[in-house]
């Protein structure tokens, strides 16, 4: 995601909430970055000076890091968040999302700093739906009282997902996905609007019905793309491929697998929920590229033993 930003200032991480700080005129690529301990608690309080950021192997500067963690009570624009739930209302997940319903609604209600928010339920059908004015609460419900179709449209629903994200690219966008992982789908969704926040996104969005299948290839690349960190809670154990498909797209994108089937099913969102919250925002000086080009990205952090998630690639929207 390319910020076009021209601020004034210093950026720091430590002590009061920073401000956002560019240098004059220049094009940054943003980066939104997860680190964990071995044992997989959020690191908090890293530093601008900590991360080390580098485009296809080579390292760049990075000009700006927000500690999202900092923004507890008043998120800043470039924390706040635009979520969207992916419901897996097939036949073999009927009982489970009617036994992870409250889970959930708390889970929507409690996202830090939310300002959008939209349910996208899925079987061989799909179905989008804003929340809005309405209460998390009513619209899951409407979600649960019209599914159990036969089939599992994973990737197209994910695909319609992106189309909910605001056009606001300062918010990160964060996808959520309550399902086994499997696409069982045989027909690609039709239609798709072009523009928004993913641009380049068009010639994926757009798809005829005689279009081959989406593949767990494009889709990866498509979240990649759009800038957003996929979650997953995962009902997959005892499902084919589907923990290795979830799992893929959260490497991808810097996101999360969580077990599903556990005890405490709340305290699997609350992981969810947490890592959101204390991820980082980083903007970084790119090389200059040709318009169209992807790039491979790489985040490490000056920290023993700790783990980082981001997007793994992105793609030049514009000369620089």
């Amino acid at each position: 995601m390319l910020l076009w930003l021209a601020l004034a200032g210093s950026t720091a991480l430590a002590g009061a909430p920073p401000q956002l700080v560019f240098p004059s005129s220049a094009e940054l690529v943003r980066v939104i970055v997860s680190v964990t301990d071995p044992a997989g608690r959020p690191i908090r309080g890293l530093k601008s000076t900590d991360f080390t950021v580098t485009e296809d192997g080579k390292k760049r500067q990075v000009a700006t890091a927000v500690a999202c963690a900092d923004f507890a009570d008043e998120a800043s624009p470039e924390c706040s968040v635009d979520l969207v739930l992916l419901l897996d209302t097939s036949g073999s997940m009927r009982l489970i999302l009617d036994n992870a319903r409250d889970a959930a609604e708390q889970f929507i209600e409690q996202v830090p700093a939310a300002h959008a928010r939209s349910i996208v339920a899925f079987d061989s059908r799909i179905r989008a739906m804003p929340i809005g004015d309405k209460t998390p609460a009513a619209v899951l419900d409407e979600a649960l009282g019209k599914g159990a179709g036969g089939g599992t449209r994973l990737f197209d629903a994910i695909f319609l997902g992106l189309r909910r994200f605001s056009t606001d690219a300062a918010r990160r966008p964060i996808m959520v996905a309550v399902t086994d992982g499997e696409d069982t789908s045989d027909k690609p969704m039709g239609g798709g609007r072009r523009g928004g926040r993913y641009g380049g996104l068009a010639a994926l969005s757009s798809r005829r019905d005689d279009a081959p299948h989406r593949s767990l290839k494009d889709t990866a690349r498509a979240l990649q793309l759009a800038g957003v960190t996929f979650y997953g809670i995962s009902f997959a154990r005892r499902v084919g491929n589907g923990q290795a498909t979830l799992q893929s797209m959260a490497t991808a994108t810097g996101g999360l697998i969580v077990d599903g089937e556990a005890t405490d099913l709340k305290g699997q969102f609350n992981r969810i929920r947490e890592d959101a919250a204390t991820q980082y925002v980083l903007g970084f000086v790119p090389g200059a590229s040709a318009v169209g080009k992807t790039h491979n990205l790489k985040v490490t952090v000056a920290s023993a033993g700790s783990t980082v998630r981001h997007r793994l690639m992105y793609e030049t929207r514009s000369r620089h």
